[in-house]
């Protein structure tokens, strides 16, 4: 099992799983120009883009948090959430990366969010990108689903790939 990072999110993946920190300069050279998720896993059918926002970070100051909320609910955060997706793609796609059916996982780490609130995310984020599956072979090269989930939703639909706080966690 590996243990992926980001600030103090934190999400364990299967040894199977091949893992890519993608907003590394060591990784992305392109990456003051470009956009990029944060990782990218690969399974032995998909390729996952994955995007962690977390406003509930335990040092982010109230402001901070309160600013990002607003921008999440009132759709400002979609744009730079569709274009982290679509940098990484064209960037890929201009490395001729291999090809698999791309999902996209946007992890919003804030208890406070309502399933509504997710939902009305992922489908105006679906709708910026869009989402292409079952519109031929061609399309589906864009990507196949875009899900926007908290903690609680993420290890709900994405037990293989459980996901936590690294605050929480009793150090070893």
């Amino acid at each position: 099992m590996k243990r992926l990072i980001e600030a103090d999110i934190y999400i364990d993946v299967p040894d199977q799983v091949s893992v890519t920190k993608f907003d590394d300069a060591s990784h992305h050279f392109l990456i003051n120009q470009m956009q990029a998720v944060d990782f990218i896993m690969e399974t032995n059918s998909h390729f996952l883009f994955v995007e962690i926002k977390d406003p509930d970070h335990p040092d982010a100051d109230n402001t901070r948090k309160e600013d990002f909320i607003k921008k999440l609910k009132s759709g400002e955060i979609d744009k730079s959430l569709y274009t982290k997706y679509r940098d990484t793609w064209l960037y890929r796609h201009m490395n001729s990366e291999p090809f698999k059916p791309i999902k996209y996982l946007v992890l919003i780490a804030c208890a406070s969010l309502s399933s509504a609130e997710l939902i009305a995310r992922q489908d105006a984020l679906q709708k910026k990108i869009p989402v292409m599956k079952d519109k031929g072979e061609r399309w589906s090269k864009f990507i196949d689903s875009c899900t926007v989930l908290n903690l609680t939703s993420w290890n709900a639909a994405l037990s293989q790939l459980s996901a936590g706080r690294l605050s929480s966690v009793a150090p070893p």
